[in-house]
Formats: C-alpha cells, sequence, structure tokens
C-alpha cells in the first residue's frame, strides 16, 4: 500500500518591475526580490536560455536575495530581445541518507521575467519625428530626435527638415540642422521652427532625413494648420419613414475647445432636427446624434445641416434617402426621442422642484386650515 502526502502551498515572488535592462559591455545589473508563503526550502535560479554565461543569484537569506546580470567586455551577444526567467522553486525534504521524506508531495515554482536589450555593434540610430498641430497664424516647430541604439560612437550627425503641401506633395519649405557628435547608446534633439503665418489652413507632410557617419535614414509625419473650424466628415445617408436614427461625425479643426457644437437637419426647407449640444476638446472628432420623425415619401432628397460652434454657424448640402421600413424591423417610437440638452435638463429640474414646492406647500397650509378649524370648534 502506497502512502501519499500533499500539501498546499502559497509560494509567492516578490521584487522591483524593472524595464528592459540594456545590455552595456563592462558592467553589471543587480535587482532584489523576497520570497515568501512557503514552509520548504526554496532555492533561486535565473535562466538566460544559455544565451548569457555570466547570469547567477545570491543564496536565499531571510526570504531575500538579489539576481546578477554581469556584461563582460569581451563577450559577443546577436542584438536583440531576450526574456531572462527569474525562478524560486520548493524543494522536496531530504533525511540524511539524501533520501525524499514525506511520501510524494506537491512542489510549487513561481517566476518573472527581466527584458534584456542587446543594441548594435555597428553605428546605428533610431529617429523619431515630432511636428504639432497648429492654429492658423502660428509657427510650427519641428523636432527630430536621433537615439544611439549602438555601442559605437557617431561621429557626425545632422538632418534635413523638408515641409510639403500634403494634397500637391510639392515642397515648400526647408531648414538644415547643425552637425553633432552622437556618443553610444545617448540620444540628441534637433529643433526648427518654420513660420507659417502665411500659409492655409489645412493638412502638411513632414520629412526629415537624417545622415550619420555616410549613412541615410527618413522618417516622416503630418501636420495641420487649423482655424476655428466645424468639419463635417459623415451622416446618415439614408433615413427609415417614421422615426428614425440621424448622426453626424464631426472634427474640431482648431488648437482650442469647442463648445455649444450642435447641427439642424433640413430636408426640402423643413427642419427635422435640431441635435443637443456638445463640446470637442482641440482636434477632437465627435458625433451628433438624434431621432427625426420622417414624413416623407420613399425617394432622394436635397437638404443641409447646418453646424453651429461658438456662436459660428455653417451650412453643408447634403443628400439623404429615405426608405420604407423593412418586414419585421423595429421602428423608432416617439417615447425613445433624442435626449434632452443640458439647458432643456435644467429647465425641467428647475419646474420639477418647483412642482414639489408648491405641493409641499399646498399641503402645508391644508394642515394648518384644519387644525385653525379644529381649534375653533373647542
Amino acid at each position: 500500500m502506497l502512502s501519499f502526502s500533499f500539501s498546499v502551498s502559497a509560494l509567492a515572488l516578490s521584487g522591483k518591475q524593472v524595464p528592459p535592462v540594456v545590455y552595456k559591455p563592462g558592467t553589471t545589473f543587480t535587482n532584489s526580490y523576497e520570497v515568501f508563503g512557503s514552509d520548504k526550502n526554496v532555492v533561486a535560479q535565473v535562466d538566460s536560455g544559455g544565451v548569457f554565461k555570466h547570469f547567477s543569484t545570491t543564496p536565499i537569506v531571510d526570504g531575500k536575495f538579489d539576481i546578477i546580470l554581469d556584461f563582460p567586455t569581451d563577450e559577443y551577444i546577436e542584438p536583440g530581445e531576450y526574456v531572462i526567467g527569474v525562478t524560486v522553486r520548493e524543494e522536496p525534504a531530504r533525511n540524511a541518507d539524501g533520501e525524499l521524506e514525506g511520501g510524494i508531495n506537491t512542489l510549487v515554482a513561481v517566476s518573472k521575467k527581466v527584458y534584456v536589450i542587446v543594441y548594435s555593434y555597428q553605428k546605428d540610430v533610431k529617429a523619431t519625428l515630432d511636428v504639432p498641430n497648429v492654429n492658423f497664424g502660428s509657427n510650427v516647430k519641428v523636432s527630430v530626435n536621433v537615439a544611439s541604439v549602438s555601442y559605437k560612437d557617431i561621429d557626425s550627425v545632422k538632418a534635413d527638415l523638408i515641409l510639403y503641401d500634403e494634397e500637391t506633395k510639392t515642397e515648400i519649405a526647408r531648414k538644415s540642422t547643425t552637425e553633432k557628435p552622437l556618443k553610444s547608446l545617448k540620444s540628441i534633439k534637433f529643433t526648427e521652427t518654420f513660420d507659417t503665418k502665411e500659409w492655409e489652413a489645412k493638412k502638411y507632410f513632414t520629412k526629415a532625413i537624417v545622415a550619420y557617419d555616410g549613412v541615410v535614414e527618413e522618417v516622416n509625419s503630418t501636420f495641420l494648420i487649423g482655424n476655428m473650424d466645424l468639419q463635417l466628415k459623415d451622416y446618415s445617408k439614408q433615413l427609415t419613414q417614421g422615426y428614425s436614427d440621424f448622426s453626424a461625425r464631426v472634427t474640431n479643426n482648431w488648437g482650442n475647445e469647442l463648445k455649444n457644437v450642435k447641427a439642424k437637419l433640413f430636408i426640402d426647407g423643413d427642419e427635422l432636427l435640431e441635435t443637443p449640444t456638445i463640446s470637442l476638446a482641440a482636434w477632437q472628432e465627435g458625433e451628433l446624434k438624434g431621432i427625426v420623425k420622417v414624413d416623407l415619401k420613399p425617394d432622394v432628397y436635397k437638404g443641409k445641416l447646418k453646424l453651429f460652434y461658438e456662436g459660428e454657424s455653417k451650412e453643408e448640402p447634403i443628400e439623404v434617402t429615405v426608405v420604407m421600413p423593412k418586414a419585421g424591423e423595429r421602428v423608432v417610437s416617439p417615447s425613445e426621442q433624442q435626449p434632452l440638452s443640458a439647458e432643456e435638463s435644467n429647465s425641467l429640474i428647475f419646474i420639477g422642484i418647483a412642482v414639489v414646492v408648491l405641493v409641499v406647500g399646498a399641503v402645508i397650509l391644508f394642515i394648518r386650515k384644519r387644525r385653525g378649524e379644529a381649534d375653533d370648534e373647542f
């Protein structure tokens, strides 16, 4: 007859979460961990998958230990990102003769991951381009960040910054930065300001040509020059007879918030809908929507959307198709009309409070009158 003994363990491993560790020859990285929740003997190990030869752990003392990631100068590691496993595991108890004690036990192991990045041994960079959207009449600052991802220093790096009209693809401005050296695994930032005060409000394309020690790389980006304008992006082009959902997607083409944004829908000269108002943050896209009652016959109709924002308004021509409801299709009822605007909601709340006050006052007067009549009779 065999005897089995099982134990339930809550072995846990805690330690500071570290960002990806950069492999730098000639340096050492350490991190501390703590083990708890087990009454068994626990050992720790670091598994590098056979790639790194000099990774180790210190003995566990009072539940604590360190990992030691040693990066020697004479070791070549293929560039890339590696996942290192830090593991603690329970070991079975043994007697003085080295034999297992207590039958068969359930042993627990817990692991955490550490990421190690090995960069290039040849000269290499990673470039990023930052061009913010600006309001009409403002200058635009174009910044290109060049980060070394190499263990070798770069003698000289510079960038040509070129701006294009996005629509015509024609070059409209160009500037070149000064040349600078770039140390291994360091970064530099070039910034140039372009005078765009006379440029139209629309989309533009930017290219940065980064040159370093005979190597050239390109990065691209786009930016907007905006004005205080609300742009219609899309709208419901088909409406169903009866009560139908209608929505319009609009974009704030301005670097500031637009308030009191709403739309009115006109078809054949008749106003069919006024949406609740919303606010749009800078460059934000939003949706104006509501439920419209459609009494028109199935056909294609010309109409317009009148857009309101910050006391301004504009009209956009539209075309909608009215169709009959499909068999079995759920028809929106009048009770599902669009939500009230903030002003309408506040008005209804005020009216409701006033009604409650009047009713309570009337009840109090009635009670006082009855009490007065009772006192007179007594």
